[in-house]
C-alpha cells in the first residue's frame, strides 16, 4: 500500500527577510491518503508564503524564481497590470528592491498570480513512496568553530554508521553506539580544556525550521543532546534484490550558512571540506545494491540543483597555485565569450569580497548564459559538490538470523595525551570481551605497559605549575609531597610546594627503579589510560 510523503523543500534563512534553497528535501509527515497529504501541504504553503511576503525574497537571479524566460515573466506580470521594473544602470532588473517596494500594494489575485509564475519558488511537495524502508544508525557530529565557546553539531545529517532493515534493532544499535559518542564528545572537550563549553544545538533546530524562529537554550550536560539518531531512508532500487554486507547510499553534503560577516548572507560553507574521510557528515538519499545506479542518481540530483543556483554562493574559481588569479580568470571568461567582473587590487586577496563580487555577478547575469556557458562554470566551482556516494554497512546483511544482546566488555584507550582530540585520534579499543575478569586482565597489561614510555600528566612542558592537580590525583598535595620523598622521588629540601611536572618526570624517569615508579603512578589515581566500558551488544544466538 502506498504512503504519501510530506516533504519540505531544503530552503534556509539567509538574512532578516531573505531565503534560499540548497538541494533535497525534508521530510515531515507521511499519511495513508493522497488527499489529506496534500490538503495539510497547502496549509504549511500558505503560512510559509505569508513569512516569506513575495517570491522575489527567495533567490538573487531569475533563474532561481522561474523556468520562463525573462520577456514571458515580464509578460505574465504584466497580464494582471504589474509593471516589472526598471533596469538599473547595469542593465540588470531590480527584481527584489522592487517587489519590496511595490508589492504592499499589489491585490491578493495579484500577488497570487506573480507566486503561480515563480514555479520554482515553492516550499513543499507531496511524493507517493512505494519503495521499502529501511532505518539508518547515524552520528551527529559536534566540533567548536574557531574562537567560540560552543560546540556545533552540523546543520542536518551525520555521519552514516549502518543500515538496518528492522528498525527495533536499528535502535538497539543506536542505543548501544550513544554513549561511545557521548564519552567522545565529552572527552574530547575536556582535553581540549573546554569541559565548561555546551552543546548548541541552535544551528540545527533554526535550520529546521526556515520559517519559524526557534532558538532553545544550550543544554549544559553533555549528555542532554542527542549524539546518535535513526533516520529513514528508501531502497531506490527493487527490493526484492537482496542488499549484502554493504549498500551504496546517495549522500547529501550538508552545508551551513557562512559564518564570516565579511562574506555576508547567502553565502554557505561545508565543514566536511575539513573533516577526515568517512568521518564526513551527510544526509542520506537512497540506498541501492549496486554502485552504478547510486552514481547514476547523484549525478541526477547534482544536475538537478546546479541548473537554478548560484556556484559562486559556494566558491571560488579555483586557480593553480601561485598563478595571478585576476589574470587567469580574465583569460577564461574570454574563452567562454564573457565578461567577468572587475577585480580591482582591494578585491584580487580579499576571499569574501571576490566572493560577493562573483555571486552577484552570476546573479545579473545567470539568464543569459548558454547551457554551455553554465556548464563550464559550474565545473570550474570545484568546492561546490552536493551529492557522493558513500559505502556504509547493513548491519542485518539479508541473513536476518535469530540474535540476542548480552554485556560485553570493551577495552578501550581513554586518549589522555593531547594530541589533537578525538576527531583526529579517537579512543582506540582493544577488543571486546564476554568475560569481565578478561577483560581486565588486557586493561591492566595495557595500562602497565603504556605507563613504562608515558608522560601520564596532559599538560604543556612550560615547567609551569598543572593546571588542577584535582584532576589527576585524589591525593592531598602535603600527602603527595611525603608519599614522593618516603620513595626517594625527591628530598626533604625539595618537597615544600613541590608540584610535579612533565619536565621533572622525563628527567627522573631514566633513573627510576620499577618500584619507584609504580609509587608515582600510585598518587595518580585518577589517570586512567586504558578502561572497561560494559555495554548491552546484539550477538548471533
Amino acid at each position: 500500500m502506498p504512503t504519501f510523503v510530506l516533504e519540505r523543500y531544503n530552503w534556509r534563512r539567509v538574512g532578516p527577510a531573505a531565503w534560499l534553497r540548497l538541494p533535497g528535501e525534508v521530510a515531515l509527515a507521511a499519511f495513508d491518503t493522497a488527499a489529506a497529504a496534500h490538503a495539510r501541504a497547502a496549509e504549511l504553503e500558505a503560512e510559509a508564503r505569508a513569512v516569506v511576503g513575495h517570491p522575489f525574497r527567495c533567490g538573487g537571479s531569475l533563474r532561481e524564481l522561474t523556468t520562463l524566460p525573462g520577456f514571458a515573466f515580464q509578460d505574465w506580470l504584466s497580464d494582471v497590470g504589474i509593471d516589472p521594473p526598471d533596469p538599473d544602470p547595469d542593465g540588470s532588473l531590480p527584481w527584489l528592491a522592487w517587489a519590496d517596494l511595490y508589492s504592499g500594494e499589489w491585490s491578493k489575485s495579484q500577488l497570487e498570480h506573480v507566486w503561480e509564475g515563480a514555479n520554482r519558488v515553492r516550499f513543499h511537495r507531496v511524493r507517493e513512496r512505494t519503495a521499502a524502508q529501511l532505518h539508518a544508525v547515524v552520528r551527529v557530529r559536534w566540533s567548536p568553530p574557531m574562537n567560540d565557546t560552543n560546540y556545533l553539531p552540523d546543520t542536518e545529517g551525520g555521519m552514516p554508521c549502518g543500515l538496518w532493515h528492522d528498525r527495533a534493532a536499528a535502535e538497539r544499535d543506536r542505543d548501544r553506539k550513544q554513549p561511545f559518542a557521548a564519552d567522545e564528545v565529552a572527552g574530547g572537550m575536556e582535553m581540549a580544556g573546554e569541559s565548561r563549553f555546551h552543546l548548541d544545538p541552535r544551528r540545527r533546530v533554526v535550520a529546521a525550521e526556515p520559517f519559524a524562529e526557534v532558538v532553545p537554550p544550550p543544554p549544559a550536560d553533555v549528555r542532554a543532546v542527542t549524539h546518535c539518531e535513526v533516520v529513514e531512508i528508501e531502497r531506490g532500487d527493487d527490493a526484492a534484490e537482496p542488499l549484502g554486507a554493504w549498500a551504496f547510499v546517495v549522500l547529501r553534503q550538508g552545508w551551513d550558512n557562512e559564518d564570516d560577516p565579511e562574506c555576508g548572507p547567502g553565502h554557505f560553507d561545508n565543514d566536511n571540506n575539513y573533516d577526515y574521510g568517512a568521518r564526513k557528515g551527510g544526509v542520506l538519499v537512497r540506498a541501492f545494491r549496486l554502485q552504478e545506479d547510486a552514481e547514476r542518481l547523484r549525478d541526477e540530483l547534482e544536475a538537478e540543483y546546479r541548473g537554478l543556483a548560484n556556484p559562486f554562493r559556494f566558491d571560488l574559481p579555483r586557480v593553480p597555485v601561485g598563478s595571478d588569479d585576476n589574470a587567469l580568470v580574465c583569460e577564461w571568461f574570454a574563452s567562454l565569450g564573457l565578461t567577468p567582473p572587475a577585480i580591482t587590487a582591494a578585491f584580487s586577496s580579499d576571499y569574501f569580497s571576490r566572493r560577493r563580487l562573483y555571486a552577484a555577478w552570476w546573479d545579473r547575469s545567470a539568464d543569459c548564459l548558454t547551457a554551455g556557458q553554465h556548464a563550464a562554470i559550474w565545473e570550474w566551482v570545484a568546492a561546490a559538490r552536493f551529492h557522493e556516494v558513500r559505502e556504509v554497512p547493513v548491519g542485518d546483511g539479508q541473513e536476518l538470523s535469530p540474535r540476542r544482546v548480552r554485556t560485553l566488555y570493551y577495552v578501550r584507550a581513554t586518549n589522555w595525551i593531547r594530541d589533537g582530540g578525538p576527531n583526529v585520534n579517537p579512543h582506540r579499543f582493544l577488543g571486546a570481551f564476554a568475560d569481565r575478569d578478561r577483560a581486565e586482565d588486557v586493561r591492566a597489561d595495557a595500562d602497565r605497559r603504556a605507563r613504562t614510555n608515558q608522560t601520564p600528566m596532559p599538560w604543556d612542558r612550560s615547567g609551569s605549575e598543572p593546571n588542577a592537580w584535582e584532576e589527576f590525583s585524589s591525593w592531598a598535595k602535603p600527602d603527595m609531597r611525603r608519599h614522593f620523598v618516603e620513595h626517594g622521588l625527591i628530598t626533604e629540601a625539595e618537597a615544600d610546594n613541590f608540584v610535579p611536572n612533565a619536565y621533572w618526570w622525563d628527567d627522573l624517569r631514566p633513573h627510576l627503579r620499577p618500584a619507584q615508579a609504580a609509587a608515582f603512578w600510585e598518587v595518580l589515581d585518577r589517570v586512567r589510560l586504558y578502561e572497561i566500558l560494559p555495554l548491552e551488544t546484539e550477538v548471533p544466538s
